[in-house]
């Protein structure tokens, strides 16, 4: 009865064990899978452009391309889930050509600009008549026997402006001391932050790490060639000495050819690469292995 008990145990744990596994694999397979895309641009008269990017061995895939409009298209299996931009039907891009619609819209045209504008014409007198009894009726402020009552009020109205005024331009100076003592306090904690040799070296880890990843996610394969001028000569000049300060770094990937005393910008790219979220992963979990940068997150999510 106990080798029963213990062999049945046993299969239960190789099946534990089993679904493990798979769950292990799946999630590698999610996580070093290949996120392909592929670029390519054309501009000539107009600009083209498709950008393909698949995921999990071509399962999921997505098509984004400009063409004379954006479509885009998402598949899973090759079938398509999700899709943006298709062409207009021909009978709704013919609508508003010639035909029967603008000639009864002409009619309509010719007909009620009359009336409308004889309504406007109406309208116009009766507002110009109630405007002209409105200003008979006011009086003349020479015949007002309380003028100089007015007056006074006027004055004392503007002496409580101009104190208001001179109240309002205290506060916003007291504000403003305010807000100068706050940024002195900002920075002599940002100083006391810079100044902590553990934030310092944390802030070197994140550095690198950061260059790390923009080295990664920077396209493996790729060519572009760009035709381009400008008419003014002197602009000309500085953006081929800031083309030669990128030459060394750019000079296997772009191929520029300059065309003077003419505006003009031509080209194609084809660019290709690959991104895996288990690599980028890896960057940030070295992070966070970081115990300063742990600590310093947890405050900040404790703050929220």
């Amino acid at each position: 009865m106990i080798h029963l008990i213990g062999f049945i145990l046993m299969i239960i744990g190789w099946i534990l064990l089993g679904i493990l596994g798979i769950i292990l694999g799946i999630l590698l397979f999610v996580l070093f899978s290949a996120i392909r895309y592929q670029i390519d641009g054309e501009k000539r008269e107009s600009l083209t452009g498709q950008v393909k990017i698949t995921w999990l061995l071509w399962i999921l895939s997505i098509q984004i391309r400009y063409q004379e409009g954006l479509s885009v298209r998402a598949a899973i299996f090759g079938r398509t889930i999700w899709q943006m931009g298709q062409p207009l039907d021909r009978e709704k891009a013919d609508l508003g050509k010639a035909g029967e619609w603008p000639e009864e819209l002409l009619e309509e045209k010719d007909v009620w600009p009359e009336e409308l504008l004889e309504e406007k014409d109406v309208w116009q007198e009766e507002l110009l008549e109630e405007k002209e009894e409105q200003q008979g009726d006011l009086p003349e402020w020479e015949e007002d026997p309380q003028t100089e009552s007015r007056g006074e009020k006027k004055g004392f109205r503007k002496g409580k402006k101009i104190r208001f005024s001179f109240s309002s331009f205290c506060d916003k100076l007291k504000q403003g001391k305010d807000k100068l003592s706050a940024l002195q306090e900002r920075w002599e904690s940002l100083r006391t932050f810079l100044a902590d040799p553990d934030n310092q070296a944390s802030g070197k880890l994140i550095l690198r790490q950061t260059k790390k990843i923009f080295i990664y996610l920077f396209p493996r394969k790729g060519r572009a060639e760009i035709t381009f001028g400008l008419e003014d000569p002197y602009l000309m000049g500085k953006a081929l000495s800031l083309a030669a300060l990128a030459y060394p770094f750019t000079h296997q990937v772009i191929i520029l050819h300059p065309v003077f005393d003419q505006k003009l910008l031509e080209g194609e790219a084809h660019v290709r690469g690959h991104i895996r979220l288990g690599v980028l992963g890896g960057y940030v979990l070295r992070l966070l292995f970081d115990r300063n940068i742990r600590r310093r997150l947890w405050k900040l999510i404790c703050r929220k």
